[in-house]
């Protein structure tokens, strides 16, 4: 593989190890398919065949295509880090309400007045939160 791939080298190892996960499910569902009931309870060992090694080369590059868009479009979601705080609140609540709920949260660490007053302020800039009176906040 150092050779072929240069410095990533490693990208061979991982290839071969989805491609034999891929021919261990495949046997293990072959064991089991075989075994004629319901529930295998064989001797434990299961022997990967050729069948299974080129069922999962023909199958792999669909499974990897299909990981790397769905990590795709799981790492590129902007989650709000407030989210969870301000669904456990009611649709009204103070300021108050808001870091004794973030303390809950995170383990009995309470946010200073500083950072709660600039969290708040960033959440009504983004929309999350809309300022009722002095203090008092609406869940939007």
């Amino acid at each position: 593989f150092k050779e072929t791939l240069g410095k990533d080298s490693a990208f061979g190892f991982r290839y071969i190890f989805r491609v034999l996960k891929i021919a261990g499910i495949y046997a293990l569902i072959r064991t089991w398919l075989e075994s004629g009931t319901s529930k295998y309870v064989g001797d434990g060992t299961v022997g990967i065949t050729m069948d299974d090694i080129q069922y999962a080369l023909d199958l792999e590059p669909n499974l990897w295509y299909s990981h790397t868009k769905v990590y795709q479009l799981v790492s590129s979601k902007q989650v709000n880090p407030y989210a969870k705080v301000i669904g456990a609140m009611k649709s009204t609540f103070t300021r108050q309400e808001f870091i004794t709920e973030y303390g809950l949260q995170n383990g009995g660490v309470i946010p200073s007045d500083r950072n709660a007053t600039r969290v708040l302020t960033q959440l009504q800039k983004e929309g999350v939160i809309e300022r009722v009176k002095n203090g008092v906040f609406k869940k939007l």
